[in-house]
């Protein structure tokens, strides 16, 4: 039998042992604030450990990435797109949201970086979709901007290759397909799918 065949059956064993490690921890504080109400800060750091251990477990059980994607429109409603150097075609702006960061400052971030572009009023969340073509657990949350300023001008670098406004019925040919979708869901109130 290869390592291939034998990794989910192992996973699946460890994932069990893990299991019934945390739900015994979780077996001894629900017996220690049933005895004594509160919990001592013993219990309590316990509590904040399991949580911690907890929390990885889930990340490492479900693993769903987020991103945050700005639909930025002009006074001519013309949209903002970028052309990416890792991917084709043409995009809104965004990316990851990373550790520790708020959506909304993931969003900042990544317009600033990607199009020198900052908010002036607060973005709209459109919807969040999911994104498993590109991983399993991938999401994206898509804003719409029309209120902002271009705090700088952008020039080619290793992440982004082109930045652009451009009319609706004047967007590039290699403007991909999720990215025609949001458009139409936005500006012609077309139905929102639930896949990027």
């Amino acid at each position: 039998m290869d390592i291939a065949r034998r990794q989910p059956f192992h996973q699946g064993r460890y994932a069990l042992r893990q299991a019934k490690v945390l739900a015994q921890h979780a077996a001894a504080l629900h017996t220690a604030y049933s005895t004594n109400g509160t919990g001592t800060s013993a219990v309590r750091a316990r509590e904040k450990i399991l949580r911690r251990v907890l929390q990885r477990y889930w990340r490492w059980q479900r693993a769903l990435t987020l991103g945050a994607r700005g639909l930025v429109l002009d006074g001519d409603n013309r949209v903002l797109l970028v052309r990416q150097t890792y991917i084709s075609g043409w995009v809104f702006p965004g990316g990851g949201v990373e550790f520790g960061e708020t959506i909304e400052l993931a969003l900042q971030r990544e317009l600033e970086e990607e199009a020198g572009v900052a908010a002036t009023g607060p973005p709209e969340l459109f919807g969040v979709y999911s994104n498993h073509s590109v991983f399993p657990g991938d999401h994206v949350a898509l804003f719409v901007l029309r209120q902002w300023e271009q705090v700088r001008e952008v020039r080619p670098n290793a992440e982004i290759a082109e930045v652009g406004f451009f009319a609706r019925d004047d967007l590039p040919e290699a403007t991909t397909a999720g990215t025609r979708r949001r458009l139409a869901e936005v500006l012609d109130g077309v139905p929102r799918h639930s896949h990027w």
